[in-house]
């Protein structure tokens, strides 16, 4: 309360709400009342703020809120947008915008149509409002996905067969020029995503989506899950090989993919058997191409040790046997799905490729190709079909060219004129023995 002909005056100095200024404007009560009301106290926003992709590119969306003020009951304000990766993201293709006033999670239904099959750039905001204000909301809080197209299960059939029978003309071509199956070795670190690549190719080749694994493979942790060499046959014409990881390219591990490269070995040859070697094992003709499994995930977490890895390997590759043979070899970048969607880049598909051209650089190839590895029941994606066969049509190719055996060859021919010469000698020393 003033004292009588005194003014009211608040800490900005302007008249306050008590004010003889306020008393003689003659208001309604009501907004009496507003005007003597202290300013509201900022919405507190939510928090950590969760956006799931289902199979059917439907959202579920998550977040917490504090809830300690009893007097407050929060509504929820969701916006959200659809962006085309492949245009330049200025304005959404199309925008969501809901309300959820129980709870801290809502489900986003799928987009209607084939546009929900078309790869997809996602932003989520959220606001936080009162019953009682609805309109007066907090600072937003934002997320984003993104994904690559789905096909429907007939396009998907169609699509892999079309490319698979493109390969097999390939294959044949290698075929009548080594005389024998193209035999490719996986190569790559722990978790890199090895086995599952070749459980991927497998599906492709045999289009069934629904195919077990052939290879076992299990979530990464601590444990090595390939411990020995295991090849799988797709048919008369491809083998792929798995192999033990290589975790480092330090002297030993680098001796190891040394072997990989130089010579053949027999399934169930584990990794401290590799760089030991055996007599049989160096006269049998190593693979006819590699292929690298790199991960854009350890890529974007460990990128200064991922760029020496594949720096090292790629030395390794370009002076396989000793410095006498270029070995053919492309590279698989995996984990593609899973890079896309927790990217924070603006353009998440481009940031994709700003990756692959580094990768690129470090293993001093153009060959270098990303692929989500499909699991169990996965739907097929038309950017996936396509850079995995882009990928092994181009080892095709270059397998073509280089022969990879070429040196154990020499070592072969090599050993059996010493052979020979040694069964010369023996028989002309034997006969002078009999002669005296």
């Amino acid at each position: 309360m003033t004292a009588a002909g005194m003014t009211d005056v608040n800490s900005s100095g302007l008249p306050g709400p008590s004010s003889d200024l306020f008393r003689g404007l003659g208001l309604p009560k009501g907004l009496k009342r507003a005007a003597m009301q202290q300013p509201a106290a900022p919405l507190m926003a939510p928090s950590n703020l969760q956006v799931e992709v289902r199979a059917d590119r439907s959202l579920v969306v998550t977040w917490d809120y504090d809830r300690s003020d009893a007097n407050v009951t929060p509504v929820f304000h969701l916006t959200v947008a659809y962006f085309d990766p492949e245009g330049p993201m200025l304005d959404p293709d199309e925008t969501r915008s809901m309300t959820c006033k129980q709870g801290t999670s809502m489900h986003v239904e799928a987009r209607d149509g084939p546009e929900a099959l078309k790869a997809c750039t996602v932003s989520v905001s959220l606001q936080a409002a009162t019953q009682t204000s609805p309109d007066l909301r907090s600072s937003a809080v934002r997320a984003q996905t993104s994904w690559d197209d789905v096909q429907s299960q007939a396009d998907g059939a169609q699509d892999l067969e079309e490319r698979r029978k493109n390969l097999v003309g390939q294959l044949d071509t290698f075929s009548q020029v080594r005389g024998c199956k193209m035999n490719v070795v996986i190569v790559g670190g722990q978790h890199h995503g090895n086995s599952c690549f070749i459980n991927h190719v497998h599906r492709c080749w045999k289009n069934n989506l629904m195919a077990n694994d052939e290879m076992e493979s299990a979530p990464a942790g601590m444990a090595e899950n390939t411990q020995e060499i295991s090849a799988l046959y797709l048919d008369e014409k491809l083998c792929l090989i798995d192999t033990p990881a290589i975790p480092n390219m330090g002297s030993e591990m680098a001796d190891a993919f040394r072997s990989l490269l130089n010579a053949g070995h027999s399934s169930g040859t584990r990794r401290r058997q590799l760089a030991q070697g055996t007599f049989m094992s160096n006269l049998r003709k190593p693979p006819h191409a590699a292929i690298v499994v790199m991960s854009l995930c350890h890529w974007r977490d460990q990128h200064e040790e991922m760029q020496g890895y594949l720096r090292a390997m790629a030395k390794e590759l370009k002076n396989a046997s000793g410095g006498r043979v270029t070995f053919p070899f492309v590279v698989t970048a995996t984990h593609r799905d899973e890079f896309l969607r927790d990217s924070k880049a603006s353009r998440p598909h481009e940031e994709l490729n700003k990756v692959l051209d580094a990768m690129k650089r470090a293993a001093n190839t153009a060959h270098v190709f990303a692929v989500s590895n499909y699991h169990k029941d996965s739907s097929a994606s038309a950017a996936v079909n396509k850079q995995t066969f882009d990928l092994l049509s181009q080892l095709v190719t270059l397998a073509i060219r280089q022969d990879t055996g070429v040196v154990v060859a020499q070592s072969q021919n090599q050993y059996l004129a010493a052979a020979c010469a040694g069964v010369i000698v023996l028989a002309a020393l034997c006969a002078c023995k009999w002669r005296l």
